[in-house]
């Protein structure tokens, strides 16, 4: 109720702006963006609560896209090169709200962990039925045993935070069916997540 309370409340004041709003389209825009934020939120609050597969509108184009504006001032402060790719065109049957915050806590640690001026990457795309997402990041490397801990939750070696963001995109992934590795390689850390598509959305 903490969080889902004032979460109804921001919906609701979006829509009554979109619906008495005659406002321009850079505007509704930005609106649009804030709306598919809350309800990503309000969605994946949802899911990690019952512990069940969310159902919930399917992902989008305009869901990845919204991941590398909402991750970007976090990499200007840093001064880093976000490589970004992106081979989706026309969405997947997939639950939006739970890969965009994949998406978003990958990154959100990646960004932590690099080195100031340094450089992010981002792939994501679909092969054969799999959604592919790989995150890497050229910070300082870790261990074997490092790297074992590290999905814990509380774990001090997620960087930055609180210690849940890669232990809750476990999680997800898990939930939905799929894989969640790390790997050291030289000069950088790789993320790598494989979620079948198909999953009840």
């Amino acid at each position: 109720h903490e969080i889902n309370n004032p979460l109804g409340g921001m919906l609701m004041a979006i829509d009554t702006l979109k619906y008495h709003s005659d406002s321009d389209p850079r505007t509704m825009k930005t609106v649009a963006l804030i709306e598919r934020g809350l309800t990503q939120i309000r969605d994946t609050v949802g899911g990690l609560l019952v512990e069940a597969r969310a159902k919930s509108r399917e992902l989008t184009v305009h869901d990845i896209e919204d991941v590398r504006t909402l991750v970007m001032p976090q990499a200007r402060s840093k001064a880093l090169h976000l490589d970004w790719r992106n081979t989706i065109e026309d969405g997947a049957r997939l639950p939006a709200p739970l890969i965009r915050q994949i998406m978003i806590n990958l990154l959100l640690n990646a960004i932590q962990a690099a080195a100031p001026r340094g450089e992010v990457g981002c792939v994501v795309g679909i092969t054969d039925d799999i959604l592919n997402l790989s995150v890497t990041n050229d910070g300082k490397s870790m261990t074997d045993d490092q790297i074992m801990h590290l999905f814990e939750p509380f774990s001090p070696l997620s960087e930055g935070g609180h210690g849940l963001g890669l232990w809750v995109t476990y999680q997800i992934v898990h939930q939905l069916g799929g894989e969640i590795r790390a790997d050291r390689e030289p000069e950088r850390m790789r993320f790598s997540v494989a979620i079948p598509i198909g999953s009840d959305t």
